[in-house]
């Protein structure tokens, strides 16, 4: 465990800087790929170049996070993103509503948050609260371990690169025969789909450190019992969110309409 940290912090930070100077090279090739709008270019160029720098510590935050959880403490790896999600949450409250700060205001509470959670991350894996044992040996890289660990990702990252080709063209199509309107209403339906999806998506990555220690134990009953659950609760929640979705999607689209006008209200207020 130790040699497979230090490989994959090292891979991790090589790999996100490299990104992070690709998405701001390409920054306007990328955008107009995306489709993005000229009336939304300036709010998304801003937004894009201020989240790209951020790239590394989501990465991090990630990467510590499934560290803690294959060390036996889900309930801390939740924390992890946790922490950052709930400081995006209060800082784009803080930054848009009170600051009035717009678009800037909403990427670098997105980049706080994470800053947050890689943080709160390195402190359990550094501070000795995980299985993880930091030596300076763990930091060197071994080209076969690292090719274990790029072949054990590369099925998540295709279907990341899946879902961001869907997105693509979704965008580029509605911006081209529809406009910005079209675009919000695709992101608004794009966000009750990740209430819908992500439940699954949690219980996937929760089932993966219990499934690989009983494969590396042998134990391939258990592996089978634990499958056999995590698919009957998986679908069991997302057809009760399926149920509410199909029965209430009025209610829950004029939420987003509503959270929008409170907002509205309270910085017309201040």
């Amino acid at each position: 465990m130790n040699q497979s940290f230090g490989n994959a912090l090292l891979l991790v930070c090589i790999f996100e800087i490299i990104l992070s100077a690709v998405l701001l090279i390409f920054a306007n090739p990328i955008l107009h790929i995306f489709g993005v709008t000229e009336t939304a270019y300036p709010y998304a160029i801003l937004y894009y170049r201020i989240v790209s720098l951020g790239c590394i510590f989501q990465g991090l935050s990630q990467l510590f996070c499934d560290f803690v959880r294959v060390s036996g403490k889900p309930v801390l790896g939740m924390c992890v993103t946790g922490i950052g999600a709930v400081t995006n949450i209060i800082l784009d409250a803080i930054f848009i509503i009170i600051f009035d700060w717009g678009v800037a205001g909403a990427a670098g509470a997105t980049v706080i948050g994470q800053i947050f959670s890689a943080l709160l991350g390195a402190y359990l894996i550094f501070g000795n609260k995980t299985q993880v044992q930091i030596s300076r040996d763990v930091f060197h890289l071994d080209k076969e371990l690292c090719l274990k660990i790029i072949s054990c990702g590369f099925a998540f990252w295709v279907a990341q690169m899946a879902m961001g080709f869907i997105s693509l063209v979704y965008n580029s199509q509605l911006g081209k025969y529809g406009g910005d309107i079209t675009i919000s209403v695709y992101a608004v339906v794009s966000s009750v789909m990740t209430f819908v999806i992500m439940p699954a998506s949690g219980i996937s990555q929760g089932i993966q450190p219990i499934v690989g220690n009983n494969y590396g134990a042998g134990n391939y009953k258990r592996i089978m019992q634990t499958l056999f659950q995590a698919a009957l609760f998986s679908v069991s929640i997302t057809c009760f969110i399926w149920l509410a979705v199909l029965f209430f999607p009025k209610q829950i689209l004029a939420a987003f309409l509503s959270i929008w006008l409170v907002f509205k209200e309270k910085k017309r207020m201040l």
